[in-house]
């Protein structure tokens, strides 16, 4: 349990999780007590047993990871649904504020949303203090943040840290994931048998042979270890080389549990893939991932017709179509005849991303001669904006011409745009291999 070192008015408690949890240890106002909490113990139990030994608290700060309605505190998680188990120990908080005391959560939107509404209710029912919390992401601005706590229940004072150890902060305090609505690594499948909840739909096909199968019948090694890390055995694949060959075209599909999404800001699904596509003739494939709020519409959010392998781990915004809905669904739909294979493994469906910036991956290096005209490079958000985000480029102008600003705007589906400006080359005696360095705001 934490150790008291000295007592001041205000007190700190940061989670260990954060990024650079010593940084901001360092920057507190004078006159500040920090406690650093142990990750390895439930968080609200050592909140409760530090506050115990106090009284006349004024200013009471939690920095930790957090989604909407959720605070992460090292071993425990409270929200509305967790709560009601820490009622007393909670309620025991109290005991230890002054009159009219104060309570910051600095969690990345922990007030947004019902859930946050009502965990900030809950908060101030069981403590009585001014509670102030975020519906935005906390933290650096060059990751999608800020510090504003913009719900207050009533007065409250400044932030426990300095504006330079803020300014020099390079993160935000979103857990790194969201609440998980969906979760499936097909460890409890076998053979042709999937997890419960799952079930292979046959719209078109043989139904005895055509159906998904969690035993790589065929003996695939790219959908396996050690060709493949990423698939742990077993996977769901549709083998439609191996078991299909029958001349009965194939539509089939791999139909997820329902997950309620009723509360949730946001739906985003994550999973890892293998598709061997043809890309024409009667043999042609083509994936499908689709998502449905009644189980008998379903709304294609995904396709791929590819004619080559297809190995990548996407990341599928589906918020408009299932965030809100209480009998959400997801499913893998592959349509062919006699063609190759498709393979999924890891799925996720989760309410939430962290923000940042995904940058180009590819290697940027051209000369005079080998110049291409324009040059392309993809940028993309990680996760959907709440306001506008822009991405401002510094060049060397003595290589490059300027390029304009990228801004992304909410709100919006697709949380990705292309940067396909021309970067031409001021001509000169110097090979161009500096690349372009893009900073976001907000």
């Amino acid at each position: 349990m934490p150790s008291t070192v000295s007592i001041f008015n205000r007190l700190v408690f940061i989670d260990p999780a954060v990024s650079d949890p010593l940084s901001l240890m360092a920057g507190v106002l004078p006159q500040t007590e920090v406690i650093l909490l142990d990750p390895a113990e439930d968080g609200v139990a050592q909140i409760t047993w530090a506050l115990a030994q106090r009284s006349g608290v004024e200013s009471l700060h939690i920095v930790s990871h957090g989604s909407p309605g959720v605070l992460s505190l090292a071993q425990a998680k409270l929200s509305p649904a967790t709560l009601p188990q820490y009622r007393d120990s909670v309620q025991q908080w109290k005991q230890a504020l002054s009159q009219g005391a104060e309570l910051l959560l600095y969690g990345c939107r922990v007030a947004a949303g019902e859930l946050g509404a009502a965990l900030i209710e809950q908060f101030q029912t069981l403590v009585g203090a001014n509670i102030a919390a975020s519906t935005t992401p906390v933290g650096s601005a060059s990751q999608g943040g800020n510090w504003t706590l913009d719900v207050t229940t009533g007065g409250v004072a400044a932030l426990a840290f300095t504006p330079a150890a803020l300014a020099a902060y390079n993160s935000v305090l979103a857990d790194e994931e969201g609440e998980v609505l969906l979760e499936e690594d097909f460890s409890g499948a076998g053979g042709s048998t999937p997890p419960t909840g799952w079930q292979t739909t046959v719209l078109e096909g043989n139904p005895v042979t055509d159906v998904w199968r969690f035993d790589n019948p065929g003996n695939r090694s790219e959908i396996s270890e050690p060709f493949n890390p990423g698939f742990s055995d077993p996977v769901a694949v549709y083998d439609s080389d191996f078991l299909s060959d029958d001349g009965v075209v194939e539509d089939i599909a791999l139909e997820s549990p329902v997950f309620d999404a009723s509360e949730a800001p946001g739906v985003f699904l994550q999973f890892d893939q293998v598709y061997g596509g043809i890309g024409g003739g009667v043999n042609a494939s083509e994936i499908f991932i689709e998502a449905s709020t009644d189980g008998v519409q379903w709304q294609s959010v995904y396709s791929s017709a590819t004619g080559g392998y297809l190995i990548n781990s996407p990341t599928l915004d589906l918020t408009d179509e299932l965030a809100g809905a209480e009998n959400a669904q997801i499913r893998f739909r592959f349509d062919g005849n006699w063609s190759y294979l498709w393979a999924v493994d890891n799925i996720k469906v989760v309410d939430a991303l962290p923000p940042g910036v995904t940058l180009p991956t590819t290697l940027i290096g051209v000369s005079e001669s080998n110049v291409p005209d324009p040059l392309s490079f993809e940028f993309a958000l990680q996760s959907r904006p709440d306001s506008e985000v822009t991405l401002n480029f510094q060049v060397d102008s003595t290589q490059l011409q300027p390029i304009a600003p990228i801004t992304f705007r909410a709100p919006r589906r697709a949380t990705r745009s292309t940067a396909a400006r021309a970067l031409r080359l001021c001509m000169g005696s110097r090979v161009a291999t500096r690349s372009t360095v893009a900073s976001a705001t907000t």
